[in-house]
């Protein structure tokens, strides 16, 4: 019988996981009163933020996607400015014209795919941006139980990638593969397209769609 894994950045749940990668939170201090505008693409920077002691109160917060708005949720914060997509891709001409004639700040993460600090800035925004976290390789793949992965992957499993930095640590470590991938967002799909590897995506990117389309595959 097939299995399904998560791959990649996740926190330890019930869900069977291979986790290739950790995050480290960056130290940082950054005055916000001189900003009006915050951009986050991600939960990490958020939780950058809060463990560096930054009052994130009184700002403008435009979130790439429900998830990121629902984390600011959870610790009494509400987004500006939600993605209707949660691609960067679309985020980036979506909050625009949002952001003309005010400094704005970008938290993100030392490696990123998308091109959003420089199209804003190319598009003359007042941006500053801050690394506030980064994925580091883990040694050795680990599983659920934080032990050492020693489960043989078969070629009917379902493997779920959440981002391009899974995918690579992924195949650093692996040389074997499955037939059935599946992506959570563009990002993520097409660092696998490089390395000549299909998959299929959810309509929204988020890890309750990828599941439900893995349970549907699942034989």
């Amino acid at each position: 019988m097939s299995e399904i894994y998560v791959v990649g950045l996740k926190e330890k749940t019930n869900i069977q996981s291979i986790f290739v990668n950790e995050i480290i939170f960056k130290d940082f201090f950054i005055n916000l009163d001189d900003f009006s505008n915050i951009i986050f693409t991600s939960k990490n920077a958020i939780k950058s933020c809060i463990q560096n002691n930054l009052n994130l109160k009184n700002k403008k917060i435009f979130c790439i996607g429900e998830k990121t708005a629902e984390y600011l949720k959870k610790i009494n914060l509400e987004a500006f400015y939600t993605g209707k997509t949660a691609h960067a891709k679309d985020f980036k001409n979506e909050i625009l014209q949002l952001l003309k004639y005010e400094k704005c700040i970008y938290f993100r993460a030392k490696e990123i795919i998308s091109d959003l600090d420089d199209f804003l800035i190319k598009n003359n925004i007042d941006l500053t941006s801050v690394i506030a976290y980064e994925n580091i390789r883990l040694k050795t793949p680990l599983d659920n139980n934080f032990i050492p992965f020693n489960k043989k992957l078969k070629n009917d499993d379902i493997l779920i990638f959440l981002a391009p930095s899974g995918v690579r640590d992924f195949l650093y470590h692996f040389k074997f593969i499955p037939t059935n991938i599946i992506s959570i967002g563009k990002s993520t799909q097409n660092e696998l397209k490089k390395n000549n590897i299909n998959s299929i995506t959810p309509n929204y990117p988020s890890l309750e769609n990828c599941l439900n389309l893995a349970y549907s595959l699942k034989s």
